[in-house]
């Protein structure tokens, strides 16, 4: 597994959103953009959930599924955007968000 850093600014994550291929699988948007070197960025908004506590685990897992699906199994480096969608919530197993995640690389070769 590779390195991957971090898209810090709003504006890079916008650019990403605008300008990259979008992939939509019931529980998150995947936005992909070739780059230089990879990097994401996880969108967990208040729709998703009120409490900090949960939008924060959706988070971690996000990047955790995306650092090794995405990055092992795509062509060349990405600036990568995953935006939980409310039905994140509701997943129990974090299987079925990493389901998600290769059916939505899968799409994309």
């Amino acid at each position: 597994m590779s390195s991957i850093g971090r898209i810090r600014h709003t504006a890079e994550v916008l650019a990403v959103i605008r300008r990259g291929q979008k992939i939509r699988t019931p529980y998150l948007l995947l936005y992909l953009l070739p780059a230089k070197q990879w990097r994401m960025a996880c969108v967990v908004g208040k729709k998703v959930s009120k409490s900090a506590v949960v939008r924060h685990r959706i988070q971690r897992q996000l990047r955790e599924i995306v650092r090794d699906v995405v990055v092992g199994a795509s062509g060349g480096p990405y600036d990568v955007v995953v935006v939980a969608l409310p039905s994140a919530v509701k997943v129990d197993s974090h299987q079925i968000l990493r389901q998600a995640v290769i059916s939505a690389v899968s799409k994309l070769q």
